[in-house]
C-alpha cells in the first residue's frame, strides 16, 4: 500500500480501542473515490482476533451471528469492506443501520422487532469499520445525518496526488500488489488481554488539547457540499460535538496502547502528535497524499 501508512495505523488503533475499559469501541467511516484502497485497508484488520469480517450483513445475520460474539466478549468490531453492499438492500438497511447505531453509541440492551425478542444482561457495544465511495455517500448523507449515524463514527477521507498515482502504478507493474499486507501492531501476545479490560489515563494538559482538536474538527465539518447537476448544495452537519470529543479521547488512549503493545496506562505527548497526524484526514476535504 502506497502512502496509506497513517490511515492504516489509525484503523489499527480503532480496532485496539476495543480493549479499553469504560470506553466505547471507535467506529470509522472511510470515504473515497473508487479504487482508493478502502477495502484493502479494511481487509488488513482481519488479523486482529477481536474483529468480525463480512462482505454483507443483514439485521438477522447481525442478531444471530455477531451479537452472540459481542455478548461473549469475543469481538469488539464489525468489518464491512464496502458499505454499498449494505445500502443496496434498502429494506434490510432500514433495520440494520438503527441496530448499528445502538451498538456504536448508547449500547444495545434489548431487541423487540420482527418477531425477535432478546434481552442482554449488560448493554452491548461494538464498533463498525467500513468504507464507501463519495458518490454513494453524497446520496445518503442527509438520511445518515438525520438518524445520527455519522456522529457515531469518525469520518475519514483522502485522495491521491498525481505523484502517488504514478507510484501506485509502478507498484502494480512490479507485481508487488500480490504481497499480503499485515498490521503494524505486534499481535503476538494480544490474546492475553481481555476486551474492555485495559485502563488508560489522559493527563489534564493533553485532555485540554484533545478538546480543542474536537472543537476544530466540529467547526471544519459543519457543512458538506453535494454537487447535483450544475448546482452545489450545502448540507448542514453542525452538531454539539460531544460524541466526537468522546471518540477522540478513546482514540488517543488506543494510540497509547498501540505504541506500548497494550502495556501502557498513560497517554503521552507522543500520542498527541500521532492523534494530530490522524486528524488531518477527519474532514470532508479528501486530503491528497
Amino acid at each position: 500500500m502506497i502512502k496509506l501508512d497513517s490511515i492504516k495505523k489509525l484503523m489499527e488503533c480503532a480496532v485496539i480501542s476495543g480493549y479499553l475499559k469504560d470506553e466505547q469501541p471507535i467506529s470509522l467511516f472511510l470515504i473515497g473515490r473508487p479504487e482508493s484502497g478502502k477495502s484493502e485497508l479494511i481487509k488488513v484488520m482481519r488479523d486482529f482476533p477481536n474483529t468480525f469480517y463480512t462482505n454483507d450483513l443483514s439485521y438477522k445475520g447481525c442478531v444471530d451471528y455477531v451479537l452472540p460474539e459481542v455478548e461473549n466478549n469475543k469481538i469488539s468490531h464489525i468489518l464491512i469492506p464496502d458499505f454499498i453492499n449494505i445500502v443496496s438492500h434498502k429494506k434490510a438497511a432500514a433495520t440494520l443501520v438503527p441496530l448499528l447505531n445502538s451498538l456504536m453509541s448508547e449500547g444495545l440492551k434489548d431487541l423487540k422487532i420482527y418477531g425477535t425478542k432478546k434481552e442482554y444482561r449488560d448493554p452491548l457495544f461494538c464498533g463498525v469499520i467500513t468504507g464507501i465511495t463519495k458518490e454513494i455517500f453524497d446520496k445518503k448523507i442527509i438520511y445518515w445525518r438525520n438518524i445520527g449515524f455519522l456522529t457515531r463514527m469518525l469520518v475519514v477521507t483522502y485522495g491521491y496526488t498525481q505523484l502517488t498515482k504514478m507510484a501506485i502504478h509502478e507498484y502494480i507493474r512490479s507485481g508487488n500488489y500480490n504481497n499480503r499486507i499485515k498490521p503494524g501492531a505486534d499481535l503476538t501476545n494480544i490474546d492475553k488481554f481481555r476486551l474492555r479490560g485495559l485502563s488508560v489515563e489522559i493527563p489534564k494538559d493533553i485532555a485540554r488539547a484533545v478538546q480543542i482538536l474536537s472543537s476544530n474538527i466540529s467547526e471544519i465539518n459543519g457543512y458538506y457540499i453535494v454537487r447535483r447537476g450544475t448546482y452545489n448544495w450545502r448540507v448542514d452537519l453542525r452538531t454539539y460535538g460531544f460524541r466526537l470529543h468522546k471518540n477522540l479521547r478513546s482514540l488517543i488512549k488506543a494510540i497509547c496502547l498501540y505504541r506500548t503493545n497494550l502495556e501502557g496506562n498513560c497517554v503521552t505527548e507522543e500520542d498527541l502528535i500521532t492523534l494530530e497526524e490522524f486528524v488531518k484526514f477527519m474532514n470532508f476535504n479528501f486530503t491528497e497524499i
